[in-house]
């Protein structure tokens, strides 16, 4: 099998930095490539996100290509990513660029409809995790066809023995997206490291 070795920033035209994740989301039939960006480096003047979705269900087709741009100046760093019904969405813990200590959390979430269809522009909602350990957090990924009532699910580590599942709800009408704790999971107490 021959395999093609592609820099993802010669198809972006952005200058990502790396933690590429790829996706399918089997709902729309469309796949997401995303990378972050990281201001300095790689010659980026910019912290955020390069993401592409495909145009179709084939691959190697053509594909739309996006940037979300974050103000802070922060590194996000170890993205999370799943799709669901009403949006793509991202966890990721962002580091000081000056001091390159943990600063907090986001949960975000991208209108695939917007990016589906090529817009020139997408919305999309961000949030600070109020709910949990946010360094340690995993959105949940959609298996199967039939999307679960109750919002995207998050699971979180708040200790050695308890994890908490979160609910994120997302109204695209009003820009909103709210977060609640789901359930609390009992854990076998156990050392991190």
């Amino acid at each position: 099998v021959a395999v093609n070795e592609v820099v993802l920033q010669s198809l972006t035209g952005f200058p990502g930095f790396g933690d590429p994740i790829a996706l399918y989301d089997q709902l729309s039939d469309r796949y997401i490539v995303t990378e972050f960006l990281i201001k300095g480096y790689n010659g980026s003047v910019e912290n955020g996100m390069s993401m592409m979705v495909s145009q179709t269900g084939d691959p190697t087709g053509s594909w739309y290509v996006y940037k979300w741009v974050i103000p802070e100046d922060f590194t996000l760093d170890y993205p999370k990513w799943a799709v669901w019904s009403d949006g793509i969405y991202m966890h990721t813990n962002n580091f000081s660029q000056t001091t390159g200590s943990y600063q907090s959390s986001y949960f975000a979430v991208f209108n695939k409809d917007d990016m589906y269809s090529g817009a020139a522009t997408f919305r999309s909602i961000r949030i600070t995790q109020s709910i949990g350990n946010g360094y340690a957090t995993c959105p949940a990924q959609l298996q199967g066809s039939t999307v679960p009532a109750g919002g995207q699910l998050f699971i979180t580590e708040n200790n050695s023995n308890q994890a908490t599942v979160i609910a994120c709800n997302t109204n695209w009408t009003t820009s909103t997206m709210t977060q609640s704790t789901a359930a609390n999971i009992t854990l076998t107490s156990f050392n991190e490291t």
